[in-house]
């Protein structure tokens, strides 16, 4: 639509299988090419079980589940078994400068809701300390054991499950499963809830500037690590992109919260088909209904595309 890439795209280890590597290592290649930054979010399979990473697939004994992958624990060879693939695929995700792609490595994502298997409230039963636990743990194997030096780690709690939302301030809620300065490099939350609904709005601008001002005291670098309107929102709201996200970011139609604008960076979800034919779509594209509206907000000057960027990589 805009003839220009984003500044930032993201990739999936939920297949890390030889094929699905190979177009990932190729794509992540032009990305960087490009000068595009490179984030992997990882929806890993359900090591106690086999299945996949939705908890609800998961058929037998899935009871303490990031305890028992702990070193001691009775799955701690399979789940390192994963973490030494993660770090062989690491170390080969290369540009044609021949040199290793820095990458925003996004594991255990939303940790704090139900659906996730490493997730909290379910049948697992995990607890927030065997999360900072098996958080630390595969830091601390993938960047001290296995010398995997082209990681920033992203921590990122959904904002509209669990203690987000009923604890506190926000930094206060969001620390229950912080795993520590020393083992997170970037400070991200996904937020479908917030700009699902108007009336959230200023929550949304409220939270986005605590987060921001937390994290610039860190040293972190804060963002959006998913957005989206679930559902085919888009089909119904197509100014969404402005109305509930850029406009409360900017502080427009809310009280102004000039520290949300220091966000580094804003992902989407991808637009996506089931095996049904159904498909999910969160950004337009050319002759969508929304195009003309995502053309406002890819001429504002808050927003960044690829041809505005600074060179990540010099």
């Amino acid at each position: 639509m805009c003839g220009e890439y984003p500044a930032v795209i993201g990739f999936d280890w939920s297949d890390t299988g030889d094929d699905h590597m190979t177009v990932l290592r190729t794509l992540a290649k032009y990305a960087y090419d490009r000068g595009m930054v490179v984030t992997i979010t990882n929806h890993w399979g359900n090591p106690l079980t086999g299945s996949n990473a939705w908890i609800s697939n998961s058929h037998g004994d899935t009871v303490h589940a990031l305890k028992r992958l702990l070193p001691g624990g009775d799955h701690a060879a399979k789940f390192q078994g994963m973490l030494d693939k993660v770090a062989e695929i690491a170390k080969t995700m290369k540009g044609s400068d021949g040199n290793l792609i820095p990458i925003i490595y996004r594991p255990f994502h939303e940790n704090n809701g139900g659906w996730f298997w490493w997730g909290q409230n379910n049948a697992a039963k995990n607890t927030a300390d065997d999360f900072k636990k098996i958080w630390q743990h595969t830091v601390h194997y993938l960047r001290d054991i296995k010398g995997v030096h082209n990681f920033l780690y992203a921590y990122s709690p959904n904002a509209g499950y669990a203690n987000l939302n009923t604890k506190g301030s926000f930094v206060t809620s969001y620390m229950d499963t912080y795993p520590g300065d020393d083992y997170v490099d970037v400070w991200g939350v996904d937020d479908y809830y917030n700009i699902d609904d108007p009336s959230r709005l200023q929550n949304f601008a409220d939270r986005l500037s605590e987060l921001v001002l937390e994290a610039e005291k860190r040293g972190k670098i804060p963002a959006i690590t998913e957005f989206g309107l679930q559902h085919n929102g888009l089909s119904k709201h197509h100014n969404y992109l402005n109305d509930r996200l850029l406009n409360p970011i900017k502080g427009v139609g809310v009280t102004s919260r000039p520290a949300s604008r220091r966000l580094a960076y804003m992902a989407t979800w991808s637009n996506h088909c089931f095996d049904n034919g159904k498909c999910e779509l969160f950004l337009p594209y050319h002759n969508h209904p929304a195009e003309s509206n995502f053309m406002t907000f890819y001429h504002d000057p808050v927003t960044v595309f690829s041809k505005t960027m600074p060179n990540m990589y010099t």
